[in-house]
């Protein structure tokens, strides 16, 4: 969702008549740990989905570091546009996941409802490092991944993902604008 999120609010900035060359503008301390957060997430999908034993056994624990590694930044940026926001996101998906063992609870009847049926059965023979199934005793399961979003993205996300995926769209869309002064307060 959040690749989707760039190219929409990338798509909605140039039809606002931003400037895309704005956004390397923008002084973004310690960007590579974010890009360093996706990288290791991938790492960690890509090898327990293969069945790799030990991303199996400790990929709960390194996606636990990877949400460190993109809380970090976050919160040190915070005061640039909708970084708050973003904050947010991340901080309630750490939340759930941290409170679960590492892992994104997901909503069984909502992977079903998208037609998610091999997500699904990959979540129930653990072999997602990252994602288990929500139950009665899951810890704070509200902040799971239970929203259901249609086509074209088909997706199942949580609160979090909502909150940094309009997070994402806003802080592009306000500094390609002209209007937008760094540290003159605008929103976020």
């Amino acid at each position: 969702m959040l690749i989707s999120s760039v190219l929409f609010g990338i798509v909605l900035a140039i039809l606002r008549k931003g400037d895309l060359r704005r956004l390397g503008l923008v002084k973004f301390r310690l960007w590579w740990l974010i890009v360093a957060s996706f990288v290791l997430k991938l790492a960690i999908v890509r090898f327990s989905s293969s069945g790799v034993e030990w991303m199996i056994t400790y990929g709960p624990a390194l996606h636990l570091v990877a949400y460190g590694m993109l809380l970090f930044p976050l919160l040190l940026n915070r005061d640039l546009p909708w970084m708050k926001l973003a904050l947010l996101g991340t901080g309630l998906n750490f939340a759930v996941i941290a409170a679960n063992g590492g892992q994104m609870p997901v909503f069984e009847a909502t992977l079903v409802l998208m037609g998610k049926l091999e997500s699904l059965a990959r979540i129930q023979v653990t072999t997602d490092a990252t994602h288990t199934i929500a139950t009665a005793n899951t810890a704070l399961a509200w902040l799971g991944d239970w929203i259901p979003v249609p086509l074209p993205l088909s997706a199942v996300v949580s609160p979090g993902d909502i909150f940094l995926a309009l997070a994402v769209i806003l802080f592009t869309n306000t500094v390609t604008q002209p209007s937008y002064r760094p540290g003159h307060g605008l929103a976020g």
